[in-house]
């Protein structure tokens, strides 16, 4: 089952402090299950951000795959619960190093592995 969601306003990785905020989707289609439970999406926005979002068979945001023009390229993954996340980005900006942090439950940065350039 797919949706177009089209121009909904909507918090996207809500759990990941680095891209948490409200975008109006230029395009978008949700995948759902028979029952109606969200399983993923795609998400194009005016800003030339593009998201790609997997949800497990209970509809908890688990991965996504994203580029934002102003942060760079990343993934970020979660636990069911939430209480784990980890991020790798590769920044847009060319003088920053792509690094891997993982957040706990808050969204607070535990560890952070940074390559050096």
């Amino acid at each position: 089952n797919e949706q177009n969601v089209g121009s909904k306003s909507y918090s996207v990785c809500s759990r990941c402090r680095c891209v948490k905020r409200r975008v109006v989707i230029g395009a978008g289609i949700q995948f759902k299950d028979p029952d109606g439970t969200e399983r993923g999406g795609i998400a194009s926005e005016d800003d030339g951000s593009f998201m790609f979002g997997i949800d497990d068979a209970s509809g908890h945001e688990r991965a996504h795959l994203y580029y934002i023009p102003s942060r760079g390229s990343g993934v970020f993954l979660q636990s069911k619960s939430g209480s784990n996340s980890l991020s790798l980005l590769n920044p847009s900006d060319s003088n920053k190093s792509p690094k891997i942090e993982i957040l706990n439950q808050a969204g607070k940065t535990v560890a952070e592995y940074s390559a050096k350039k």
